[in-house]
């Protein structure tokens, strides 16, 4: 699961727009655990 959203985060850090998107990722993530 970390390395996933290890990667979700490099994509993220390409787009700054992308950067509220993270946290729904880590949201879902917790949601999914």
């Amino acid at each position: 699961m970390f390395a996933e959203l290890g990667a979700n985060t490099t994509h993220t850090s390409l787009s700054s727009q992308e950067i509220p998107d993270k946290k729904s990722i880590i949201s879902l993530g917790d949601s999914t655990a």
